[in-house]
């Protein structure tokens, strides 16, 4: 589960530093918009999204075809 926690978190870091690097020219366009953000651009729910899309396919692939008694109990 470490290893798990520490690679997503590198994901994170790594993505930010590398989407900052291509996609910072993106301005804030919303008119009355008073904070401290200069850039738009945010790929979190992008990450969130393939982050749960790999996790559920690996759940996914120990299954054995039937349904667990702990899926029916929670329906």
């Amino acid at each position: 589960m470490k290893k798990l926690t520490v690679m997503i978190v590198a994901v994170f870091v790594v993505t930010e530093v590398a989407a900052h690097h291509f996609y910072s020219t993106f301005p804030i366009t919303l008119k009355g918009y008073t904070g401290n953000q200069t850039n738009s651009v945010s790929y979190s729910g992008q990450i969130a999204r393939h982050i749960l899309h790999d996790s559920l396919k690996k759940l996914a692939g120990k299954g054995d075809g039937g349904l667990d008694i702990w899926i029916t109990s929670s329906l």
